[in-house]
């Protein structure tokens, strides 16, 4: 998955709910958000890695993050709009793609993914143009799909491409399976409403050879497996469900109003691995501060594991922001170097490779924080 670090989105941008249509028996795990059982989530250990640093490879705090094959991808929004290669070390291998409008070149990306040896590049919007290149750098080939798209994923035979639901998508579906020429060959989780909202969608997520789909507003979790889609968690917010007659009010304004006034609870990041799985949700209480919660479910015991941040979100956490989750269970953030610094007392305790909080400057390039969990 392409973990966008810009998980607190305003919340006045929705994607709708509405009727799935989908294929398979649904063995969705129903899960209380909010469950008096939740052990705390906290961590046995910390395997801290440093992104090499240097003049023409800073990275902001706009980015997101792929690790693929023991190496991160990371795509930086503010400066280079292109991604940025390290091994596992955290050394840097190459920059991947040029942004420009040039035949071998982007506008900036929607979304980005990682397969194989490939890097595609999805400028999104009316028209789906995904750019590829091989991981080196070197570019491969350019596709233009006519369907509107925001975020996708490589499948075996092509591509998954998400449009929401909004007032610029023409799809009635808002996930589009396609084939290597963008041939529409299945679709999926339709909408039958007449009006739309802005798109706000996170990014899709690879676990394995299946492709997981979290969706803003919508209290389910969806799987593709091949061409099969199925439900694997369904969200009980409690109290902070959002009202049905949310969905049915006839205008935005009026939605929008109804949101603001009431307490509700939304899934802003997830990802996972076959044994466990990880949620980001942001709570609204009515006229306080927004909680983050940090979720991490356990398949085999069945046990929910919650960290709660701080009421007023804290960019300069240590574990600010979730990026991806190991095979064997790890949970992975990306912590700026000044949030690195400012908590080394507390990560001292944590952190295995204790020489990594002694050399590292503020000025650094962000820190990969490889969690084990404490169970």
């Amino acid at each position: 998955m392409k973990n966008l670090i810009l998980l607190l989105l305003p919340l006045f941008l929705f994607s709708c709910k509405g009727e799935d249509a989908r294929k398979g028996k649904d063995q969705a795990i129903h899960l209380d958000v909010f469950s008096n059982s939740a052990e705390e989530l906290t961590f046995e250990s910390i395997r801290a890695v440093p992104l090499e640093t240097g003049e023409d490879i800073l990275i902001g705090d706009r980015t997101a993050f792929v690790i693929h094959n023991n190496e991160f991808f990371i795509y930086e929004y503010e400066e280079h709009k292109s991604v940025l290669r390290f091994d596992s070390a955290g050394n840097f291998l190459n920059k991947v793609g040029k942004p420009g409008r040039g035949p071998e070149e982007y506008i900036p990306p929607a979304d980005f993914t990682v397969h194989g040896d490939t890097v595609d590049f999805l400028d999104g919007g009316p028209k789906s143009n995904i750019i590829g290149y091989h991981k080196n750098g070197e570019f491969l080939y350019s596709k233009t799909f006519d369907i509107y798209s925001m975020s996708f994923e490589k499948t075996e035979t092509g591509y998954a491409l998400y449009t929401g639901y909004g007032v610029s998508s023409p799809s009635k579906n808002r996930l589009l399976l396609t084939d290597e020429n963008g041939n529409i060959t299945d679709q999926y989780l339709e909408d039958n409403k007449e009006w739309g909202m802005p798109l706000a969608t996170i990014n899709m997520y690879r676990s394995g050879s299946s492709i997981c789909i979290p969706e803003m507003f919508n209290n389910s979790v969806y799987e593709l497996r091949g061409e099969t889609l199925e439900s694997t968690f369904n969200l009980d917010y409690g109290k902070y469900a959002i009202p049905d007659a949310f969905y049915e009010v006839k205008n935005l304004p009026e939605g929008i109003k109804m949101i603001r006034e009431n307490n509700f609870a939304t899934i802003v990041n997830y990802f996972e691995n076959a044994n466990s799985a990880f949620f980001e949700i942001v709570v609204q209480q009515k006229k306080q501060e927004k909680n983050i919660h940090h979720l991490f479910y356990d398949r085999q015991q069945g046990q929910l594991y919650r960290k709660i941040l701080q009421s007023k979100y804290d960019p300069t956490s240590p574990f600010a922001h979730p990026v991806a989750i190991t095979g064997n269970g790890q949970l992975v953030y990306l912590s700026s170097a000044y949030g690195f610094i400012t908590n080394r007392e507390e990560l001292r305790k944590k952190v295995v490779n204790d020489e990594v909080l002694q050399n590292i400057d503020e000025n650094d390039n962000p820190v990969v924080l490889f969690c084990e969990i404490n169970k």
